[in-house]
């Protein structure tokens, strides 16, 4: 993960680097290098996850309910084979 990949997956968790810091327990100078260089394999591993569960909560959780009575009617459809 480059700086800027790093940089811009804190942006889309809506997090700053000092909320990752926290998350993570790292000091804000080991943040401020990864921001410089890169975060580490297992850093990257994390991010990936998060990033994971947060557009998994966009899509079923938030979705707008008139969106989710469509996905449940398609759904219907389906197991009547329509």
């Amino acid at each position: 993960m480059t700086p800027e990949e790093f940089k811009e997956a804190l942006r889309e968790l809506g997090w700053k680097q000092a909320d990752i810091g926290r998350k993570m327990d790292l000091h804000r100078n080991t943040v401020s290098a990864w921001a410089a260089s890169g975060p580490p394999g297992w850093a990257v591993e994390y991010l990936n996850a998060m990033l994971a569960i947060k557009r998994l909560h966009e899509v079923f959780v938030k979705a707008p309910p008139i969106e989710r009575r469509q996905a449940r009617h398609e759904e219907g459809d389906l197991l009547d084979g329509n």
